[in-house]
């Protein structure tokens, strides 16, 4: 537990709880011990980048090939799982409505996320080697993005963040720049049972105002325009 910390136990013990009510429902054993055992709290991680942070990070970002570096931008510009831009398929993708598609998010519905200008222009000059738009060399969605994530944030000296923390901000630097919460949830695809009847409510304008204004605030930071990736390679 020093050594990986309580969110990783926690983590193992929910999969261990799970595997173990399996055998009882299978009926190999009569009952979950598991189940007993308590977590370790956990404080909830609050970083995001700031607007110097973003700048740092976008000119690493830069420095990585072609396909590593649209997917980094797509997740600031879309700010949403990274497994799902992972994944992003090109029949998902309908570059007349400006729109993407995710099928099936984490919390088993699908979510449609507004294109802006930048997205659409990254994302058309990406080759089509696969269904997936972010492919690997057998087709398949790209790996080592690991790798990759150490390279850029050690070139830009914020050793400390993670991949998912950009996803953290994208939402904050809305709600710094006076966007509702409602607005951020929607935009976000966030699904909690306390908000799910408000995301009913919130027009699909509202998530494009949204991608249109994290636009502005993260690639407006400069007037270098983002470099698209070369097809082709």
């Amino acid at each position: 537990m020093k050594r990986h910390g309580s969110v990783q136990a926690n983590r193992f013990l929910a999969f261990v709880q799970h595997l173990v009510a399996k055998a009882v429902e299978w009926e190999m054993i009569p009952t979950n011990p598991a189940s007993r055992m308590r977590k370790f709290p956990e404080q909830k991680r609050e970083r995001w980048l700031g607007l110097e942070e973003i700048q740092k990070w976008r000119e690493s970002v830069e420095l990585e090939n072609p396909t590593y570096r649209a997917y980094f931008n797509v997740l600031l510009l879309t700010g949403q799982r990274r497994t799902e831009v992972r994944r992003m398929r090109w029949e998902d993708v309908d570059f007349e409505r400006e729109l993407w598609t995710i099928p099936r998010t984490k919390s088993g519905r699908p979510h449609i996320v507004p294109l802006n200008a930048t997205l659409l222009g990254i994302l058309r000059s990406l080759p089509r080697v696969s269904e997936f738009v972010f492919a690997g060399d057998k087709g398949t969605p790209i790996n080592g993005l690991g790798k990759s994530w150490l390279r850029v944030r050690a070139r830009c000296g914020l050793n400390d963040i993670r991949i998912h923390d950009i996803r953290r901000t994208f939402g904050s630097q809305l709600a710094t720049h006076g966007f509702s919460p409602q607005k951020i949830m929607a935009a976000m695809g966030h699904s909690q049972l306390s908000t799910a009847q408000i995301y009913q409510h919130i027009s699909d304008t509202s998530k494009r105002e949204a991608m249109e204004a994290i636009e502005k605030i993260t690639y407006g930071i400069t007037s270098r325009a983002p470099s698209l990736p070369e097809t082709g390679k």
